[in-house]
């Protein structure tokens, strides 16, 4: 498994996830599509009625290592939340909005993310991009 440089890590402004972090998808919350902390009564209070937030800290692989994704940022509800670039739970897994990769496809792409030159994110189905690919200076795929 690839692993990411720890001088990646300090420019991205990286943090680890532990068991507290989540991520608010419930749009009635003044902090709706944001990195909250619950506590441990917060978190139990949720739980009773069956509507907690969206954990960050997972059984699986898919949160390893993410890039969140400055979606929706007028928190606009109905309009989605929590989008992520994260590690693939499995060949062919859907994901529930975000976009899922390779472990290894995914290091590489944080190692060339670069916050100061303001990455934006452009997701195109392949014949609209290979349609697009010489007027818009695309790589090739």
């Amino acid at each position: 498994a690839s692993t990411l440089e720890q001088s990646t890590l300090l420019r991205l402004g990286a943090k680890p996830i532990d068991a507290s972090m989540y991520c608010e998808d419930r749009s009635e919350f003044e902090k709706y599509n944001d990195l909250v902390t619950l506590n441990d009564k917060e978190r139990a209070d949720c739980e009773k009625i069956g509507r907690c937030p969206e954990t960050m800290y997972r059984d699986d692989v898919a949160y390893d290592s993410l890039v969140w994704v400055e979606h929706n940022k007028d928190k606009t509800p109905g309009a989605g939340s929590c989008i992520f670039l994260h590690v693939e739970k499995g060949v062919g897994m859907p994901t529930a909005g975000c976009t899922s990769a390779p472990r290894n496809d995914l290091a590489q792409l944080i190692g060339w993310l670069e916050p100061s030159k303001t990455p934006l994110l452009l997701q195109l189905p392949k014949a609209e991009y290979l349609a697009r690919q010489n007027g818009w200076v695309l790589p090739e795929l």
